[in-house]
């Protein structure tokens, strides 16, 4: 372990608790405590260890102790180590002073045990113990080399590749490298300028002998050019050191270029990715940014063509490399907000042109040649992710259905599927790919706000045309000082046992739910698929639970969907007015518990007139 490298070590060990007094049963042993420790090969003054395990505590949930015990160079050694960082899966340990202090020196072979304990605040005296092993090598000062730089070509943004040794990190200390020689520009009408004690900080840590270092732009600029100088390593932080200088040293640097890009496909709220040489981020304190310039036409599916001349500015730069560029809703005109900033046209069409990539650092400006371009710009899809809470697990306990979380959950986003057949309207648990905006519906337990409702989408305004995409059914909204979401947990008002039964409250309600719900029922037992495995009564009955359950909260997120969407599409309201057979954007009332659940043969509701004629201009087939 002494070549410098660092090394991974990963090490799962399991303590069993201790034996019971004699005289006494034997209790059950505490969950082992698993343990990994990412260990250097060699570490610096202010180096680290991360460790992972599956449940440290802190707070007041409890404490975590950590320490050591072993030796340094056959020297007996043993320290408290509390951690420089604790988290519920994770600790950090730093070689700080008070650990250097506890060393008869900070050099050598340490080896030992590593251990940790738990103390849950509240199981007074119980116990869970682990420990791993731990071999590395202290070395008190770093001794830096600088071996080599890549030649280049570096574009704007991008980093120099350095070889070398002895590379530190963290709280090692902080390496630059240093510069020193003459930059000469390609434009031979631009004359060459001395580069004097140009100093770039590691961005980049490749393990002990290799790191990435910026090249920033307000010393090399954005154009062409050559540097010819020499080049050394300068170490701060605990230990103060430098390399000796590395020459010569000669590295090329190439401006931004903007590679034609492919035909491309894009909607509002969603994202794609462009090759762009030496592109920089927005930063005010480097004084630098990236925009598109397009130029050209926009043509409608009608014929319509408008010119188009206008600067783009990306979502955000990955530097020296590509842009991501992305037709934000929030840029469409919504009322009362700001007016849009430029963009390539909001609504369906092809636009055909050239696009030039534009780069500023400080008052140096950059434009590569034009290159041709088309952007079809295509209707809009609307994303939906379900986003399931922690308070969703807990209702469905209420309802003794917990075990079938994975399958209600599936359930719901069939119904989703299902209520939005035909439209571009895709739903899911996760978030959708290179799709920036979408809406999210929180799936949670009680009703935060106390009325015990099924749903709400909280938002103060009804968005008539789904001008916007990126809305949250869920979380509080300050304006209209209400959470939205759906509440898991109200359902059980549909009992009429329930103490605040709901004016929908159907005995065919506990029919259903009542012989696995302890809220319903004192005779209740849970589903458990190992008790009640497929073919029997009981699996069958809930089967029968799932599917009711998961039309009861499914048809809730399509009608809060039905909401976000801008709907009812009959008036000004956000319901339908009166009572429409079978519609989604009824009111509450309209809405019975057997049409909601799918009982028996009853047909699921389904947004139908003005309501279906709405959704297919907003999201159906051209």
């Amino acid at each position: 372990m002494s070549d410098g490298r660092r090394r991974g070590v990963l090490i799962a060990v399991l303590l069993t608790a201790c034996t019971a007094p004699t005289g006494q049963a034997p209790s059950a042993p505490p969950p082992p405590l698993h343990l990994e420790a990412q260990v250097p090969g060699e570490v610096f003054p202010g180096g680290r260890i991360d460790v992972l395990g599956d449940a440290f505590l802190w707070g007041t949930a409890g404490e975590t102790v950590v320490w050591f015990d072993g030796s340094l160079d056959d020297r007996p050694v043993a320290f408290d180590w509390p951690p420089l960082e604790l988290g519920a899966t994770h600790l950090r340990l730093g070689f700080t002073p008070a650990v250097r202090a506890a060393l008869p020196a900070f050099g050598g072979r340490l080896t030992g045990q590593l251990r940790v304990e738990l103390h849950p605040a509240d199981q007074p005296g119980a116990r869970r113990r682990g420990a791993v092993p731990i071999d590395l090598t202290l070395r008190e000062t770093p001794r830096p080399a600088l071996t080599a730089i890549e030649p280049g070509p570096v574009a704007p943004g991008q980093g120099l590749t350095v070889a070398g040794a002895d590379f530190v990190d963290g709280d090692e200390g902080r390496v630059l490298l240093e510069l020193e020689g003459r930059f000469t520009p390609a434009d031979p009408a631009v004359p060459a300028r001395t580069v004097q004690a140009s100093r770039h900080p590691l961005v980049e840590w490749r393990g002990r002998t290799q790191g990435v270092f910026a090249a920033p732009t307000s010393t090399f600029g954005l154009a062409p050019g050559r540097f010819e100088g020499r080049a050394r390593l300068v170490v701060e932080g605990p230990a103060q050191t430098s390399t000796p200088w590395l020459a010569p040293v000669t590295i090329t640097f190439v401006g931004p270029e903007l590679p034609a890009p492919p035909p491309a496909t894009l909607s509002r709220g969603a994202a794609l990715h462009l090759d762009a040489r030496g592109a920089l981020p927005l930063d005010a304190a480097a004084q630098t940014s990236t925009r598109l310039r397009l130029r050209g036409e926009h043509r409608a599916p009608d014929g319509t063509r408008r010119p188009v001349d206008l600067d783009w500015v990306p979502d955000d730069v990955t530097a020296g490399r590509s842009v991501r560029l992305a037709l934000r809703t929030r840029s469409a005109p919504v009322e009362d907000a700001p007016a849009p900033p430029p963009g390539p046209g909001w609504s369906p069409g092809v636009f055909t042109g050239d696009v030039e990539l534009v780069v500023r650092a400080g008052r140096e400006e950059l434009r590569t040649p034009a290159v041709p371009w088309t952007l079809t710009i295509a209707p809009d899809t609307q994303h939906v992710l379900i986003d399931v809470r922690p308070g969703f697990t807990e209702g469905l306990a209420l309802f003794g259905l917990a075990a079938a979380e994975t399958r209600i959950v599936e359930r719901i986003v069939q119904v989703c599927a299902r209520d939005f057949a035909g439209l571009r309207v895709h739903c899911g648990t996760t978030p959708p790919p290179n799709v920036l905006e979408f809406v999210t519906v929180e799936l949670g337990g009680q009703d935060p706000n106390g009325l015990g409702l099924f749903g709400l989408e909280a938002s103060p305004r009804k968005d008539s045309g789904n001008r916007r995409l990126d809305e949250r059914i869920g979380g509080h909204d300050p304006e209209t000082d209400a959470h939205g979401g759906v509440f898991v947990s109200s359902f059980l008002a549909l009992s009429p046992g329930a103490s605040a039964p709901s004016t929908l409250a159907d005995p065919a309600f506990d029919d259903v739910f009542a012989p696995f719900s302890p809220a319903l029922s004192e005779d209740a037992q849970p589903y458990d698929p190992e008790t009640d495995p497929p073919g029997t009564e009981r699996a069958t009955r809930a089967d029968g639970a799932v599917r009711a359950l998961g039309a009861l909260v499914g048809s809730t997120v399509t009608h809060e969907l039905g909401h976000a969407l801008g709907l009812s599409a009959a008036s000004d309201a956000v319901h339908n007015p009166g009572d429409w057979p079978l519609d989604l954007m009824d009111a509450g009332e309209h809405r019975p518990f057997a049409e909601r659940a799918e009982l028996g043969d009853h047909p699921p509701a389904r947004f139908t007139g003005p309501n279906a004629v709405a959704l297919a201009r907003l999201l159906g087939d051209p």
